[in-house]
């Protein structure tokens, strides 16, 4: 089990792929989210993910050799540019500077943005009131396992939202709330706080700065923010009669109007909505709050069957690897030798000489350089 380049083109082909295929699957049918069970997306995604960052290449693998494209693609990524000083660079030397670049750059940006909100969230924020803390308690009397979280005011904060992985704060905008809507909106917050949110959606935003190039990152982000609010909701109002769910979805739109008037949190917070499509999402959200789909038949049929589909196709990334074939030209040398890696291996001996070892044949003195080619055409090296 090793990483290659051949390995690591694959995941990011693969992990696109999945990511596509999640989108497509939880929203077949007018695009709406129908037939699946809300958590049902957000473990594809976060597989989807898991294959981008695992990307190994296992011996027994079927290779699937490509004699058209990754050639040309290939021969174009190692092509050798220019040279700075003794070291060749290629497109692909080039690219991955450029990505590392913009990734720590991304990574930078967010994590003080992310430290900067969440120092100004406390330091101009208080303990929230007794009127809070009341409807607070009657929540943590509910769980069986009650989390460790903190609730916060203040004129600063403009939205009800959730925040934080280790130091968690539920931060409340310093308004005049009903007990009703204070019982609602603390626990939504609280719930994603149990179903680890937070956590999901901070590996969520890492993920999209990493791998920033790839574009369907940003559906990932869409979609899988859409699936958490919906699990979260379903989650507050699984008990809940008729006239609770309306009261719920009344608070939800009266913290949405209060959304639209000041700014968002950051994507690793958990606010009551997001700021993109916020109409039709809400929408989307109280029809599965009012529906009883996820006790349906079909909603059991569908997800055994995009787990299965998932299943397989995860085997298969694993299983296969596409890898460029070039034709082996005919000999028209007399008396040349095939060299090929199942009778041929590279000796490192302790010296520091490289010889080239090919069965019947006496070996071979080599540079650094010669071994290192073939060691990129997956000759065994052997230390002596």
């Amino acid at each position: 089990m090793e990483i290659t380049f051949y390995s690591c083109f694959s995941a990011g082909l693969w992990c696109s792929l999945f990511i596509l295929l999640t989108y497509l699957l939880c929203r077949a049918g007018a695009g709406k989210r129908k037939l699946t069970s809300t958590s049902i997306p957000i473990v594809l995604y976060a597989l989807s993910m898991l294959r981008f960052v695992l990307p190994v290449d296992f011996p027994n693998a079927f290779v699937l050799p490509d004699s058209r494209v990754y050639p040309k693609l290939y021969t174009w990524l190692t092509e050798e540019l220019f040279t700075v000083g003794t070291y060749p660079i290629s497109a692909a030397a080039l690219l991955i500077v450029v990505w590392i670049v913009g990734a720590c750059v991304g990574l930078f940006r967010y994590g003080y943005e992310y430290y900067r909100v969440f120092c100004n969230n406390l330091l101009f924020t208080e303990p929230a009131g007794e009127a809070v803390q009341a409807v607070y308690r009657k929540i943590l009397r509910e769980e069986k396992r009650p989390l460790s979280i903190s609730v916060r005011t203040g004129p600063q904060v403009g939205s009800p939202h959730g925040l934080g992985v280790f130091r968690k704060v539920i931060m409340l905008p310093d308004m005049a709330y009903s007990e009703r809507e204070l019982y609602y909106i603390l626990k939504h917050e609280y719930t994603h706080f149990r179903n680890h949110d937070t956590l999901l959606k901070q590996i969520t935003v890492l993920f999209s700065k990493v791998f920033w190039w790839n574009p369907l990152v940003l559906l990932l982000m869409r979609d899988l923010e859409q699936s958490v609010e919906i699990r979260c909701d379903l989650a507050v109002t699984k008990h809940m009669d008729k006239d609770e769910k309306y009261a719920y979805m009344k608070t939800l739109v009266a913290a949405v109007k209060e959304e639209m008037r000041c700014c968002v949190p950051l994507y690793g917070s958990t606010p009551l909505s997001d700021d993109d499509d916020r109409t039709n999402k809400i929408m989307e959200r109280f029809r599965m709050i009012t529906s009883d789909m996820e006790n349906s038949k079909a909603v059991h049929l569908k997800n055994f069957a995009i787990i299965a589909v998932f299943s397989v196709l995860m085997f298969l990334s694993y299983a296969t690897i596409w890898q460029p074939y070039i034709e082996a030209p005919e000999n028209t040398v007399f008396n040349a030798v095939d060299i090929e890696s199942s009778n041929a291996y590279i000796l490192h001996k302790q010296n520091g000489e490289y010889w080239f070892c090919q069965q019947g044949y006496p070996p071979i003195e080599i540079s650094g350089e010669t071994a290192n080619r073939f060691l990129g055409e997956n000759f065994n090296i052997i230390e002596e």
